[in-house]
């Protein structure tokens, strides 16, 4: 082995070879010795994890880069999923070091000393692996010193998840007298920790079969990119990212860019805040639409049973589009089933539309301005209300025979119920209500007025509608209309941050040390309701009709759930096996009709991977 390391630091070696069983071996050592926290009374581990609450300072002297490439993986991962900010930022809450032996200690002295006379109300928290005691002169400065007798290099991996509550802090017996000042204290897992399959039970060589189905997936056109992400017990234990954003870039995907999830948006921004609303007896579910907002006569029974059940007689959606179209340049057919004529743009495998749409005048501008105040793409803009045209719209479609059918329209309704009894939009309400108290910081609508367009993954090559690349606005034209903020679509998301809700819904309705809805709510929703639908209340459930391709594993117990995304994305929640499974792709990159992730069986393939790795 020492062999293979001084390779390794001499670059005679690829740096993605690693001797996977001594890591397996060093992760176990570390894992045996227990993270013991020291502390003041008044001290409190991070509950609002906003990008400006932390601020790390890493001075160890002893970091061993050599051991890197599989341990990086999970030590990074930790890193991606909760945030962390410049070393220059001196607002946030916590100052966090990392801190390995006594010389590193001696570099604090001056640098507290700065800090505190610069902000006096922050906590002062100190990470520290290693077997030198710990100064006494600089003991004072600290609020918490999180320390783990080891100098193996998973210590700090687990001190860090410990910090940010993945992992249980018991009381030691172990006291060391320079310590007195800070009295021991305790801390309950509250968040999801990151660690090796075989913490959880789970065959590493069989889980690692997945790359051979997402290299499938890549070289068969299905998508160009995605993500995995796999946790079983409260702990990930594969958070993978592969190929390229697009088929023409070369820009690599990684665990942070963000996917437009599509219809996950449905159980993973709306959904919440009906359970939470149901919780607190806000909402009821036996309740019309008409208790809530004002709708036409034929819809004012619409039970909010029956949204969630897609049970409601709406639609699956409207072409809102369509209400953009000037009707004077629909010559011919619109669709046709054959490329002829002008129906010259695929939209589906077997369907083409005209070429040679023209919008109504005044619709859109090309600028932002006081009137064309909603962007509906990059450099389309619409006016405040056609928001308004669009609700009118849905209001007066036809309604259907009341029979299980899967719609859109059913959140849009439930988005307007939400906002009406709340007064505030979706999107303000899924940040205040759900990201910022869950400590979720990728995931939004309009990502780009938070992040740049690169930390974004293009979608469709939109010929007809937007006619232009889809990138860093949704890709749904209904929710692009509405401003991108809509009851079934809009969020954007990472692997990492869905993940958060999946435990969510594991943990009865609790994350990071906050309730959002009762464990009844929950076991209520993810049941199955009728006949003649397999559905849960918003959520999908398990199908195995002959002839049906489903995107779970055969094998998934029928009291799983979760959703797809049409952009193809996908969350499945075994409570079961505690195990969440979360893929990301952006399948229609560059065009919508692309079925392959389907027809390849991609999504659930890997999904019998996961469950063959428990033995299952």
């Amino acid at each position: 082995m020492l062999i293979v390391l001084i390779a390794m630091s001499l670059g005679l070696m690829s740096q993605n070879y690693v001797d996977v069983a001594m890591v397996e071996d060093m992760k176990r050592e570390a894992d045996e010795k227990s993270v013991a926290l020291y502390a003041k009374l008044s001290y409190t581990r991070p509950e609002n994890m906003s990008n400006v609450d932390v601020a790390f300072y890493d001075i160890r002297t002893n970091i061993d880069v050599n051991i890197v490439p599989f341990m990086k993986r999970y030590y990074d991962a930790c890193y991606s999923a909760h945030p962390s900010v410049l070393v220059n930022n001196l607002a946030p809450k916590y100052f966090v070091f990392f801190v390995d032996d006594i010389d590193s200690q001696r570099r604090l002295v001056t640098m507290l000393s700065d800090l505190k006379s610069v902000n006096k109300t922050c906590s002062v928290v100190m990470l520290y692996a290693g077997y030198d005691d710990i100064d006494k002169q600089i003991v004072r400065w600290f609020d918490a010193i999180y320390m783990l007798r080891s100098d193996n290099d998973w210590a700090f991996d687990l001190i860090t998840q410990a910090f940010w509550g993945g992992i249980e802090i018991t009381l030691s017996k172990d006291n060391p007298p320079y310590l007195d000042t800070l009295p021991l204290r305790a801390f309950a897992k509250c968040r999801l920790a990151y660690s090796l399959p075989s913490s959880v039970g789970m065959n590493r060589e069989i889980l690692d079969s997945v790359d051979i189905v997402m290299d499938k997936m890549i070289s068969e056109g299905a998508s160009p990119g995605g993500v995995l992400l796999v946790a079983r017990n409260g702990r990930v234990v594969l958070e993978r990212s592969y190929g390229h954003t697009t088929y023409r870039s070369r820009q690599n995907v990684t665990h942070n860019h963000l996917y437009d999830i599509a219809s996950l948006s449905k159980i993973v921004g709306t959904l919440p805040l009906v359970m939470k609303y149901n919780t607190l007896g806000v909402i009821s579910l036996n309740d019309p639409l008409k208790a809530y907002i004002k709708v036409p006569k034929d819809k004012s029974d619409i039970k909010i049973e029956d949204l969630l059940l897609h049970h409601s007689g709406l639609s699956s959606g409207v072409p809102a589009f369509m209400l953009c179209v000037d009707s004077a340049s629909i010559v011919g057919r619109l669709y046709s089933r054959y490329r002829r004529g002008h129906n010259t743009i695929q939209i589906e495998p077997r369907l083409y539309m005209l070429n040679n749409l023209l919008f109504r005048p005044n619709t859109f501008s090309d600028t932002k301005s006081e009137k064309y105040g909603v962007e509906v793409s990059q450099q389309m803009f619409t006016t405040d209300s056609f928001r308004i045209r669009i609700f009118d719209y849905i209001d007066n479609s036809k309604l259907l025979s009341p029979k299980y059918r899967y719609s859109d329209l059913s959140f849009i309704y439930l988005q307007r119920v939400l906002e009406s009894v709340s007064g505030a939009t979706l999107d303000n309400m899924f940040r205040s209500m759900i990201a910022e108290p869950l400590g979720i910081c990728r995931m939004c609508y309009r990502p780009m007025e938070y992040y740049r367009q690169q930390e974004i993954v293009p979608t469709e090559n939109d010929r007809y509608f937007r006619k232009s690349q889809v990138w860093g606005t949704v890709h749904d034209q209904t929710c692009a209309l509405l401003g991108g903020v809509a009851g079934h679509a809009g969020l954007f998301a990472t692997a990492g941050e869905l993940a958060k809700i999946g435990q969510l819904y594991l943990n009865g309705g609790t994350y990071g040390g906050v309730r959002l809805f009762s464990s009844q709510v929950t076991n209520d929703y993810t049941q199955r309701h009728r006949d003649d639908s397999r559905r849960g209340y918003g959520f999908d459930k398990p199908e195995f009709r002959e002839g049906h391709k489903s995107p779970v594993a055969q094998c998934v117990p029928l009291s799983s759930y979760g959703h797809t995304g049409f952009t193809g994305t996908l969350m499945w929640i075994d409570p079961e096996n505690q195990l969440v499974y979360i893929f990301l792709s952006n399948r229609i990159s560059p065009d919508a009709y692309n079925t392959k992730l389907t027809t390849l069986n991609i999504r659930s393939d890997i999904h019998s991977i996961i469950y063959r790795a428990m033995g299952k």
